[in-house]
């Protein structure tokens, strides 16, 4: 089948695998062609020890274990095919070419690009160049940590951020990029004090904060608690596929997010007493299946799968195959595999049943990742700590 490839010639090599066309060159590195077009381009970065030794592709062959080995004017390079293999992004002086920091927390898709929360501010990574953009908080008087914990959309231009310190509008291309939106009532205020989570709920945005819940309208910019008789951290706010939002507190379980006309409340799911008694440390992240069991990370007694008809419990922890008992997020891919990140490494829990652990020496580094700082695009690129 014919494909236009535009501008792009020298090709020197040609490579085919599972629907992705490796097209190596003598000048721009190499492509990656997806569905007839071109969907990333990989070239020589002298930052980064890692990354292609040139541009100037002479031959490319495909091994059996799934490495494409490229030959050019400054020797051979071996690139991991994806699903075998991790590319990361680092702090680099090259700032087009790396993060500005390593702490990575919140991730969004945004047409080609991908926004990253930091410690520092946001990052813009176009997926087709492979280059960065970066939007540091320095000029919004933070206070020592002004982390941005999570990212929704708003509209075309601009993004709500949940951050430690505040909830903020980003605007990319606005000459004040940073705008916080204040909370006016002095006793929500001083109860919320920091910010970590996001969903766009119809027209409004649920936040969950160091000590529960928020509803923010953010045509007015107003904001409304949701009564809860006690405070707790909220680790995980998701909708699930029957469109149902659950939330997860640190200490106190489960609940369903539920509206009825303009009165908001959160419901006790009605198993968290089995929960609870599952384990005695905090909770940090969670999934659902579409049986309507949940699983649910913690931290320091690994997963707790929970059947939401019955209340059943089954635990995974390291001596059933995970890395580390510390669960920091998990993530359901397209294809019902759930993945895990923990204190020392990566664990993909198979829909077969089967479960395969990968940390540093499989090309992962650090072994470490942030609480809930993972990502999967539509592709299934799985996206945590700034690995790829």
């Amino acid at each position: 089948k014919e494909v236009s490839l535009g501008t792009l010639d020298g090709v020197t090599g040609m490579v085919f695998y599972k629907n992705n066309y490796f097209l190596s060159t003598n000048q721009c590195g190499l492509y990656v062609l997806t569905d007839n077009r071109i969907t990333s381009q990989i070239k020589a970065n002298l930052f980064d020890a890692e990354s292609l030794k040139s541009n100037n592709i002479n031959i490319s062959h495909l091994s059996k274990e799934n490495v494409l080995w490229l030959g050019s004017d400054h020797g051979l390079t071996g690139l991991l095919i994806e699903g075998s293999g991790f590319n990361t992004y680092r702090p680099s002086a090259n700032y087009e070419q790396g993060l500005m920091s390593e702490n990575v927390w919140s991730f969004l898709k945004y047409g080609e690009n991908i926004l990253i929360g930091t410690d520092q501010g946001v990052s813009s990574l176009n997926m087709l160049s492979g280059t960065f953009q970066h939007y540091p908080r320095q000029n919004t008087n933070q206070s020592s940590d002004g982390s941005v914990m999570d990212i929704e959309s708003v509209n075309q231009k601009s993004q709500l951020l949940a951050c430690y310190d505040g909830v903020f509008l980003f605007t990319q291309n606005a000459i004040e990029k940073f705008i916080a939106i204040e909370i006016k009532d002095q006793k929500i205020k001083e109860k919320h004090k920091h910010f970590y989570q996001l969903l766009k709920y119809d027209n409004d945005y649920i936040i969950g904060t160091s000590a529960g819940l928020l509803i923010l309208d953010i045509n007015t910019r107003q904001f409304q608690e949701i009564y809860l008789p006690w405070k707790d951290q909220v680790r995980q706010i998701s909708m699930d596929a029957q469109g149902k939002v659950w939330v997860l507190f640190e200490n106190k379980g489960l609940f369903q997010f539920k509206r009825m006309k303009d009165k908001y409340s959160a419901v006790p799911f009605n198993h968290n007493k089995y929960l609870l008694s599952a384990t005695a440390d905090p909770l940090t992240c969670f999934v659902t299946l579409d049986d309507g069991s949940f699983f649910i990370g913690t931290m320091g007694s690994g997963i707790i799968r929970i059947n939401a008809n019955n209340g059943a419990i089954k635990s995974v922890r390291k001596k059933d195959g995970l890395p580390n008992n510390t669960i920091n997020a998990l993530v359901l891919d397209q294809w019902g595999n759930i993945w895990c990140t923990t204190n020392r490494g990566l664990c993909c829990l198979k829909n077969s049943g089967s479960m395969n652990s990968m940390h540093s020496n499989s090309g992962l580094e650090p072994n470490e990742y942030n609480m809930n700082s993972a990502y999967f695009d539509e592709k299934g690129k799985k996206i945590g700590r700034a690995h790829v």
